[in-house]
């Protein structure tokens, strides 16, 4: 059992056998409850992962980190997923810069052909993304990603064992209608925006690795490439201080462009999400992400359910004359019953902290 339970991890964690985690899910609270795809979120601080074109909304300044827990199997040990990025808005559009880094400790590396433990290090992957997005008229914003990607195997014993990498550059250009009416004098507004992306497309990874059946060698390692397509609507009420609520439902589509010669049939990404938000302070979010395979996180074709919520604290009304917020977002993403041996606990959870200056600065 364990030498199967090994070689499944290095399956699961080897570049080239799996798809990358930095490029596939999502680290931000907000982003994980809402499905891990915000096509069409104009504005949203934690969209332009998904679609740079949303930050052509940001006001100010914004400040986010956030970790996700990834020990949900026994063999991931000390699986650690934590980004930081920051948001600021610029005279002609905004700008986004993100780095994040997932690391799985002590992977026993086995010989495809003798079936013996051959070595064991740290699983690796780092993302660094800058992300600019500005409106091109009134109703059409546009944006680009630059993304930066490489994992691999680090702190090998034996040292001949250690991947190397060649670093995937690749980018997002995402498109974003969008259009806010006011009605009843001002006090309720609504938003519509439609959205639109290409994603991760570039250079591929070259790794030299230590294959499970082909021993050592070298290899282009394909990025997945998406197509995105989206929809969001917003009804806002405003009174005035904290008498502010909203309601926002969304939906989105990724198709996987480049898929392997056994993922044919596994392309289809389908996403639903709604966030409401009260006085300011309190945001609820549930969303569902029909995967296009079996996984840990959802049956084949199925709305898997994720949830969270937000807490924010406007400095102003504790007593500071700053337009300052800071805040904590909480995410649950249920597990699928019986997917993997040894499951650990039944959801995962995502959190993260974040502090906004939410004044324009131009």
């Amino acid at each position: 059992m364990k030498r199967s339970l090994a070689i499944l991890m290095v399956l699961a964690v080897c570049p080239g056998y799996a798809q990358e985690v930095l490029i596939t899910y999502q680290v931000d609270p907000v982003a994980v409850a809402l499905g891990e795809a915000e096509v069409a979120r104009y504005g949203s601080p934690t969209a332009w992962e998904t679609n740079p074109a949303s930050l052509a909304g940001i006001s100010g300044i914004t400040l986010r980190y956030a970790n996700r827990d990834w020990e949900y199997w026994s063999p991931l040990n000390e699986a650690q997923h934590y980004g930081v990025r920051a948001n600021v808005q610029l005279p002609l559009g905004a700008v986004g810069i993100a780095y994040e880094r997932r690391i799985v400790r002590d992977i026993e590396i086995w010989d495809g052909t003798t079936l013996e433990k051959v070595a064991q290090g740290d699983s690796r992957e780092r993302m660094l993304e800058v992300a600019f997005g500005a409106n091109v008229t009134e109703s059409i914003a546009a944006g680009l990603t630059v993304r930066a990607y490489d994992n691999g195997l680090v702190d090998v014993t034996p040292a001949e064992y250690a991947s190397s990498m060649t670093p995937a550059c690749v980018v997002d250009v995402g498109l974003l209608y969008h259009v806010r009416r006011a009605h009843v004098s001002g006090v309720l507004h609504d938003t519509f925006c439609a959205g639109l992306v290409l994603r991760n497309f570039g250079s591929d990874l070259t790794a030299r690795y230590f294959g499970i059946a082909s021993g050592t060698g070298s290899q282009s390692l394909r990025l997945d490439r998406f197509l995105g397509i989206g929809c969001s609507y917003e009804v806002k009420v405003s009174g005035g201080g904290l008498m502010e609520f909203s309601t926002q439902v969304s939906a989105g589509y990724l198709n996987l462009l480049n898929p392997g010669k056994y993922e044919t049939a596994m392309r289809d990404h389908w996403i639903v999400a709604i966030e409401v938000r009260l006085f300011k302070i309190l945001a609820v979010r549930a969303g569902g992400h029909a995967y296009p395979n079996e996984g840990i996180f959802g049956t084949k074709g199925q709305l898997a359910a994720r949830y969270g919520i937000g807490l924010v604290a406007p400095v102003e009304y504790l007593g500071a004359p700053i337009p300052i917020s800071v805040g904590f977002d909480c995410a649950w993403v249920p597990l699928m019953s019986g997917y993997l041996l040894e499951k650990k606990k039944a959801t995962t959870t995502v959190l993260g902290l974040h502090c906004t200056y939410r004044e324009p600065l131009w």
